[in-house]
């Protein structure tokens, strides 16, 4: 919906996700590449290249327990 709405230049999205198998699919990588958005994935172990989003679950599981 939002890809659609915003019309971005084809090739200059970036989805970056952690190694999670749904990311990691076939099926998800090709509908990125359908609408032109190139896939990055964090390296195996390297919580460092997602520090903003692992802090924040570091917080939220150390509250919540």
């Amino acid at each position: 919906m939002a890809i659609s709405a915003r019309v971005p230049v084809p090739g200059s999205l970036i989805h970056h996700s952690d190694r999670g198998v749904q990311y990691a699919c076939t099926t998800y990588s090709d509908i990125l590449h359908g609408h032109g958005i190139q896939p990055s994935m964090s390296r195996v172990g390297n919580p460092y290249d997602n520090a903003r989003a692992e802090s924040f679950m570091k917080t939220l599981k150390q509250e919540e327990v």
